[in-house]
């Protein structure tokens, strides 16, 4: 079902490129407050009600062992991944689940998200347009219309949401990627609807917000076949000095791995591979994020699905230039002991995917 109330947002538009010499630093001019386009109305932000994890709105895919489910009220983006009746994915707020995010880099920090915005813990809270959201075969595909994550910086405020109606923003995944099983390829897509390209981008492709309980942290360089544990390299996200993060690791072919425990035949876990490129992929560099120790964040204890408690791992282009019309970004996502999801790279370094 569609919302056609007309809510009050602010539209992002024309995204033209300045070329105003006072004003280098701004990438592009922005129209906000602007009311929603009546062949848009179908398109609003719609309320993301609590017990949407077991909505039958959600758009199921299974294959290779694996499950996902993507919310169609948070711009489809991936909701739910369980494997082996374990949830991968952590939904506290909209900025987590499975998604795609960019930074243009602009003096504004915009930052267009798949899902939604900054203020999505209120019970107000509204996700990201959907434009599209289907199956076909072991591919699920969404589009979406993405929100200004941080919509105080154009206007926008709580209840009061941001859309880069010139964005869209989504995924082609492919579960048991060449009968790999629990694996899936990651296809991160970008559209932007403007005249010249973004030089200084980045985009997340994907990240992904884990349960607290996935706390331990490894990369995995797959040329080299070299595991390594990196958990003492990822300091507490909620610390008030940094570093915050294990930022800009980097690979010719290899990625980043988060479990639940350090025993690697038995511990669960969920990994991201991907293809510098440098060697013809997409990835600059991965990086992990350790959000679990709650009391500095000052939030509620649990390591559930939507408990404050996360890990994040992530992939990322960039920064460089983000092209004028359809980008596609490439990496694989899967899951498994931290044996399997090794052995599943290695598989993936021998046919050179890209």
């Amino acid at each position: 079902m569609f919302f056609r109330t007309v809510w009050r947002v602010s539209v992002l538009g024309a995204l033209a490129l300045t070329a105003c010499a006072e004003l280098p630093e701004v990438l592009w001019s922005q129209t906000a407050g602007s009311s929603v386009r009546l062949d848009r109305l179908e398109r609003a932000p719609k309320p993301v009600r609590k017990d949407n994890l077991r909505s039958s709105s959600l758009r199921s895919l299974t294959a290779g062992g694996v499950t996902i489910r993507s919310n169609p009220a948070a711009g489809g983006s991936v909701w739910s991944w369980v494997w082996n009746g374990i949830e991968f994915i952590n939904t506290w707020d909209l900025g987590r689940e499975m998604q795609s995010s960019l930074f243009p880099g602009d003096a504004k920090n915009s930052n267009p998200t798949e899902a939604g915005d900054a203020f999505s813990r209120r019970a107000d809270r509204k996700g990201s347009p959907l434009y599209s959201l289907s199956n076909r075969g072991n591919t699920q595909s969404s589009r979406a219309i993405p929100l200004e994550f941080n919509p105080q910086n154009f206007g926008g405020a709580p209840g009061h949401p941001v859309v880069w109606k010139d964005v869209l923003m989504g995924k082609d995944l492919t579960l048991n990627f060449n009968n790999l099983g629990p694996v899936g390829q990651y296809s991160t897509y970008v559209k932007l609807d403007i005249p010249k390209s973004l030089p200084k981008a980045q985009v997340e492709i994907p990240s992904i917000y884990v349960p607290g309980k996935f706390n331990v942290y490894w990369t995995y360089d797959a040329a080299k076949q070299t595991l390594t544990p990196v958990s003492a390299q990822v300091p507490d996200g909620c610390a008030t000095k940094p570093p915050k993060g294990y930022s800009y690791k980097t690979f010719g072919f290899g990625g980043v791995i988060v479990s639940d425990g350090t025993d690697v035949s038995t511990a669960h876990a969920m990994a991201i591979y991907g293809v510098n490129r440098s060697e013809g992929g997409s990835v600059n560099y991965f990086t992990l994020w350790n959000l679990t120790k709650v009391a500095e964040c000052k939030q509620k204890p649990g390591t559930g699905p939507g408990d404050f408690s996360t890990s994040k791992l992530a992939a990322v282009y960039g920064p460089d230039t983000v092209s004028a019309g359809e980008n596609t970004y490439r990496t694989w996502v899967m899951t498994g002991s931290i044996n399997n999801v090794t052995s599943y790279m290695r598989s993936l370094y021998a046919k050179r995917v890209k």
